[in-house]
């Protein structure tokens, strides 16, 4: 009885871990700023602020390139206010931040996001701009970013088959816009989970 009970809590066990390892997370999160402005006290303390956002498990900085990349914890939502909120405390101002998503893809209309199933945070998705010499573009109107047809057939796809997918690029106006605006740069199948003993 005993045994049987043990195979059973291990079967559960294994299931668990399976199921956890195929939903979705925040896989990267890169943040970037002018390195000429950061004094030489600059690091140690955006390493002592960004550690104390919760959502945050390791801390790699690059001074020189003026970059640092964050381990995000898979089960706490992203937020770009703490983030924002650290830059501020040291001083550099924040140039960009991306990031890397491991999620299913969920449409409503032509609108589509990418939705983190572990922490639940919804990023909607907007078209990269490739400029163009001698053509004049808004960088930052949001209607200037609407999703061409080719990508919206793909994501209808991989919406339809529940394919869990990874998304990467730079946030588009963080500190105005909510949910969150994901400049659909690179997409990719995520890998699947490795089955016990391989």
């Amino acid at each position: 009885m005993k045994l049987s009970r043990l195979c059973c809590a291990l079967a559960v066990m294994l299931i668990s871990h399976t199921a956890s390892s195929l939903k979705a997370e925040i896989q990267n999160v890169t943040v970037t700023w002018q390195a000429a402005l950061c004094p030489d006290s600059c690091p140690d303390l955006l390493v002592r602020e960004f550690n104390k956002i919760s959502g945050v498990e390791k801390v790699d900085i690059q001074p020189g390139a003026g970059q640092l990349e964050l381990k995000w914890k898979p089960d706490v939502p992203f937020s770009f206010s703490p983030i924002n909120t650290a830059m501020r405390m040291v001083g550099p101002r924040l140039k960009v931040i991306r990031v890397s998503v491991k999620g299913r893809i969920h449409s409503s209309g032509n609108n589509f996001a990418i939705v983190s199933d572990r922490d639940g945070t919804t990023f909607n998705l907007v078209n990269r701009i490739t400029p163009k010499p001698d053509q004049y573009f808004e960088q930052y109107n949001i209607n200037t970013r609407t999703l061409p047809d080719e990508v919206i057939a793909e994501l209808r796809e991989k919406e339809r088959n529940r394919e869990v997918v990874v998304i990467s690029g730079p946030l588009f106006q963080p500190e105005r816009v909510l949910p969150l605006q994901l400049i659909l740069e690179y997409m990719q199948k995520a890998e699947e989970p490795k089955k016990p003993g391989r």
